[in-house]
């Protein structure tokens, strides 16, 4: 049954069709993780049980989180024109993100300076270009810092662009680059599979 989409979706809707059932909550969060492929069958689920009739969508309550990327957003235009909704920008959150991490990699920066003995120039230049890397998060600061201090680039500015270039630009990026050190391949790839295969964390 859990290997079955269709199979559940069927089961979401029985359930919520059921007279004693009280309001339902889908939570959907971070879809801007979806794959693709699967983010097509998600829309179509979500999209059937709004328009069907006999579902009692007035019970039916829906929270999505996203980052607000056209692509995404624009999927569900057709939705928000035809049925009640609120939403919640996080824009302004986004960008106090942002500045925070900016803060983060000001600190790093200062750190790694004294560690790696960088003059100011090159402390600058790799300041600047690492706040301009965009979705940047805490985890990508923490993964690329920790890079950073292990990899003995040239403190030339040639050098740092020659590193920036092999820096992750994103989290999955980051964590593919961890994946790709380890020496113990076929260990990691059974704690991964036991972990995929595991029906709780």
């Amino acid at each position: 049954l859990i290997n079955s989409t269709e199979s559940l979706w069927k089961v979401l809707q029985n359930a919520i069709k059921d007279p004693q059932a009280g309001p339902v909550i889908m939570v959907l969060d971070a879809l801007d993780e979806c794959a693709e492929s699967e983010f097509a069958d998600l829309m179509r689920n979500v999209e059937s049980q709004f328009c069907s009739d006999h579902l009692g969508h007035g019970k039916l309550k829906y929270l999505l989180t996203c980052r607000p990327y056209d692509q995404i957003v624009s999927k569900f235009r057709g939705l928000l024109d035809a049925f009640p909704n609120i939403r919640i920008p996080g824009e302004e959150e986004s960008e106090t993100i942002s500045q925070e991490v900016n803060h983060v990699i000001m600190r790093r920066i200062n750190q790694l300076s004294m560690k790696k003995r960088l003059s100011p120039q090159i402390k600058s230049y790799l300041e600047k270009r690492l706040q301009e890397t965009t979705h940047r998060t805490y985890l990508w600061a923490y993964l690329v810092f920790d890079y950073l201090e292990k990899e003995d680039f040239k403190k030339t500015l040639k050098g740092v662009e020659s590193t920036i270039a092999t820096l992750p630009r994103s989290i999955n990026e980051a964590y593919e680059q961890i994946l790709n050190k380890t020496k113990e391949d076929p260990m990691v790839r059974k704690a991964l599979s036991i972990i995929l295969a595991a029906s709780r964390p």
